[in-house]
């Protein structure tokens, strides 16, 4: 391979650098393994990690890319954007001054411009809607906390409900909190709702799920190709393990999302 890379690298009608097409090569030999075997290059792994730690640095907004723009859908409480007074609904049209709209837009540019060093600033102008003049902000980026739970509530006196996005590093925290707000009893059902939850880290899920199970239930194993294997039993009697559970998934649950979602089905 560094005979190829070398030789590309001397011989090929154009420069090209030595360090991109490693990336080219081990991405191309992987994509031949299963679709859960990937490469994380050096500069996509503390994007990589952010998401499994629960806080980041930077303005504090959700986005999603519609068309050829940055739409703002939700903004963190309590965040940079937040105390500036960017709302939900905002189109981010320039940064620094710069046009930042196009077909060149990707998750990765926009998380790799929004986010930085707390207290580095940006300027944003942005789009309002019904609002004929565009708004400019600058925003001194921050920490943020990223909850892994979008709602829990007490739908009425039989049924609780909780919506985890995410298992970073602080679920199992976070979850233990809204259930001793919720005071839920034993004749409650709760209602977990893991509907396009990605997955993430396996130690807070394996806690979670602890709280399902009495002392000794297996809850999941690993095994590799020598067929050893390694069992995760519960080691405790969990909190909820007499309750009625309903658990909703969808087709962009995984991971973690499975493991739970699967082991109490079992």
């Amino acid at each position: 391979i560094n005979e190829l890379i070398d030789l590309i690298s001397t011989k090929y009608v154009d420069e090209i650098s030595k360090e991109e097409l490693k990336q080219k090569i081990i991405n191309a030999a992987l994509s031949e393994l299963d679709p859960h075997s990937s490469f994380i290059a050096k500069k996509e792994l503390g994007l990589v990690n952010e998401s499994t730690q629960g806080h980041f640095s930077g303005i504090g907004v959700s986005f999603r890319i519609i068309e050829d723009t940055i739409c703002i859908i939700s903004v963190i409480n309590n965040g940079p954007s937040m105390k500036k007074g960017i709302l939900a609904g905002d189109k981010i049209i320039k940064v620094d001054n710069k046009l930042f709209v196009g077909d060149f837009l990707s998750n990765d540019t926009v998380m790799r411009t929004l986010k930085g060093v707390s207290g580095s600033e940006v300027f944003l102008t942005i789009k309002r809607p019904r609002q004929d003049s565009l708004l400019n902000f600058n925003i001194k980026r921050g920490y943020v906390e990223m909850s892994s739970i979008d709602a829990a509530l007490d739908i009425n006196s039989k049924y609780s409900y909780i919506k985890m996005n995410r298992f970073s590093s602080n679920s199992y925290e976070e979850f233990m909190k809204v259930i001793n707000n919720l005071k839920i009893t034993e004749k409650q059902t709760l209602i977990l709702d893991l509907r396009s939850n990605p997955g993430g880290v396996l130690g807070d899920c394996y806690e979670i799920a602890e709280e399902f199970f009495s002392k000794g239930d297996l809850i999941f194993y690993t095994e590799n190709r020598n067929n050893n294997s390694r069992k995760f039993k519960s080691r405790k009697n969990g909190t909820l393990r007499n309750n009625n559970i309903f658990v909703l998934v969808d087709e962009n649950s995984a991971s973690a999302s499975e493991i739970i979602a699967g082991a109490i089905q079992d």
